[in-house]
Parts: C-alpha cells; sequence; structure tokens
C-alpha cells in the first residue's frame, strides 16, 4: 500500500468515523431537543395550571365579596323599607293623638307629671286649648303658672322655672317612649304576614 493509498484510506476511515460521531451527535441532539420540548411544555402547562388556580381563586373571592355585598344591601333595603312602615304607623298615630286626649286622660297626665315636681313654683306648658282645664287641675298647687305652648299637642309638660327638673307628661313623648314596641309589633305582624 503507497503513501497516498494509506492517506486516503485513514480519510476514508476518518470520514467515516466523523460521520458516524455526526450521527451520533445528531440523533443525541434530537433526543435533547425531544426532553427539553417534553420538559418546556410541562413547565408551561405547570405555569398555565398555576395561573389559572390563582385566578379561579381571585374570581371566587370577587363573587363571594359580591354575594356578601347583595346581601348586605339586601338586608339594608329591608330595615329601610321596615322603618318606613314604622315611621308611617308613628305618623299616623301622632296625627290621631289630639283625638286621643280625653279629659280624663289629660287629668291624669297634669297629676303625674305634677307627682314628680318638688314643691315650689312651677311652671306647666299645654296647648292653648287645653290651659283653662289644666289651670282648674293645678289649683290645689300655689305656685304653678300655666302657659299655652304651640309645640304641645295633647298632654302636658311640668318642670321647675330654671328647668332642672321637667316631666313630659305629653301623647308624643308616650308615644315616643314606646316606639321600640310598636316597631317591634308592626315588624311581627309585617312577618307575619308575609
Amino acid at each position: 500500500m503507497s503513501a497516498p493509498d494509506a492517506v486516503r484510506g485513514l480519510l476514508d476511515s476518518l470520514c467515516a468515523d466523523g460521520e458516524t460521531e455526526a450521527q451520533l451527535v445528531v440523533l443525541r441532539a434530537r433526543e435533547e431537543a425531544g426532553r427539553l420540548a417534553v420538559e418546556a411544555r410541562t413547565r408551561v402547562r405547570a405555569e398555565l395550571d398555576r395561573r389559572i388556580a390563582r385566578r379561579s381563586r381571585e374570581l371566587e373571592a370577587d363573587e363571594a365579596a359580591i354575594r356578601l355585598e347583595a346581601r348586605a344591601d339586601a338586608r339594608r333595603s329591608a330595615l329601610l323599607a321596615r322603618r318606613a312602615v314604622v315611621n308611617r304607623v308613628m305618623d299616623i298615630a301622632r296625627a290621631m293623638l289630639p283625638e286621643a286626649a280625653s279629659v280624663d286622660w289629660l287629668r291624669s297626665a297634669a297629676e303625674q307629671a305634677l307627682e314628680y315636681l318638688p314643691d315650689g313654683d312651677i311652671v306647666v306648658r299645654c296647648a292653648a286649648r287645653d290651659v283653662r282645664l289644666v289651670k282648674q287641675l293645678v289649683a290645689g298647687r300655689k305656685s304653678a303658672r300655666v302657659l299655652a305652648d304651640g309645640k304641645i299637642g295633647a298632654g302636658v309638660v311640668a318642670e321647675t322655672p330654671d328647668g332642672s327638673v321637667r316631666v313630659d307628661g305629653t301623647l308624643d313623648s308616650r308615644l315616643g317612649r314606646l316606639h321600640a314596641e310598636i316597631a317591634i309589633a308592626v315588624v311581627s305582624s309585617l312577618e307575619g304576614a308575609a
């Protein structure tokens, strides 16, 4: 074998080895690329799942907040409606107060009011239509002054001249003290009817 043939054989052998090595490198590269592609798809899918889960939790939290707000709005509306009904009932009752005040009731209110005041000077205020009757009722008290007061409907307000002791014996104030009981009764009757 001549030198050129030996070099050519060596070159052919090197080329064959290089080709085999190149094919192995390409094969490994394809395997690595396939593995990386699978790994990338897995990571992308995991990231998408994580983001979807986070967004789902956010949406569920938003939905829960919206439901709570809607419930609160519904309760607020129901309370406002109940309050409006109770206020309407109270307005009707107040409008009926002048008719409800009988002479006997006025006498009782004046006696109760005077009962809580100390002896001495007192001022008794009442509606102008009741001044004459109230003067008769307090005639036994020496220092009682009876004054007409346009702000008082049915009943009397008795107080010391300095205002340190004041007894409100008006139907309106009594109705006000009963407001909570009336409200409960009205709401109970509304709920019973529903």
